[in-house]
């Protein structure tokens, strides 16, 4: 997983998971289990983020994502700042019901 804040106010995330090469080798040609293998393994967005310190929340707006059920929709990410360098980050409302938990690690 890929994640990026600039301080201009815009977020990029991308997470691929082991996805199958295609038998037709042509992204256009795709059987229905490849694409299901894709849809499931492939997470991908950007947008803009703001910060409300006192509530240890950033704020999502999703522009454009893999999953088109995000576009246009705010999230909120509660974080935890674990070291200078570790944060977590909770999802406690994903769209597809529960929560999600994710610790990130500064790029060095």
């Amino acid at each position: 997983m890929f994640l990026i804040f600039d301080a201009g106010g815009h977020i990029s995330f991308q997470a691929i998971t082991d996805v199958p090469k295609l038998a037709s080798r042509d992204r256009q040609k795709t059987t229905s289990q490849e694409n299901e293998a894709v849809a499931h393994g492939v997470l991908s967005y950007f947008g803009t983020y703001s910060v409300s310190e006192p509530d240890r929340v950033v704020i999502l707006r999703i522009e454009r994502s893999s999953f088109a059920n995000q576009v246009g929709v705010e999230q909120k990410r509660v974080l935890t700042f674990v070291t200078p360098d570790d944060m977590k980050w909770e999802t406690p409302n994903r769209q597809a019901g529960g929560r999600n938990d994710i610790m990130w690690k500064r790029a060095k």
